[in-house]
């Protein structure tokens, strides 16, 4: 929320924003409230690969892990539009 305030101070209106894909959404959404053009550049994609159909299908402490990741994403992005940040 404050980095706006310090590129402007610099003069920067125009930044690349860099993070990991998973939650460039509400990174992005932040910058968007703000008078700065942002370019996403998401890094760190994540990809499935189960060796096994065992692992397809039981589940296993990554599949709580993603869906811990991608809970605490979807209500960070919940929590910013009642604050009006996002």
């Amino acid at each position: 929320m404050f980095d706006a305030g310090i590129l402007g101070k610099r003069n920067i209106s125009r930044i690349a924003l860099v993070t990991e894909a998973h939650h460039m959404r509400r990174s992005e959404a932040c910058f968007r409230r703000q008078p700065v053009r942002v370019a996403p550049e998401p890094c760190a994609f994540r990809t499935e690969r189960f060796d096994t159909i065992r692992e397809a299908v039981l589940p296993g402490a990554a599949a709580i892990e993603t869906n811990e990741e991608v809970l605490h994403e979807r209500l960070g992005m919940l929590w910013y539009w009642l604050r009006g940040w996002a």
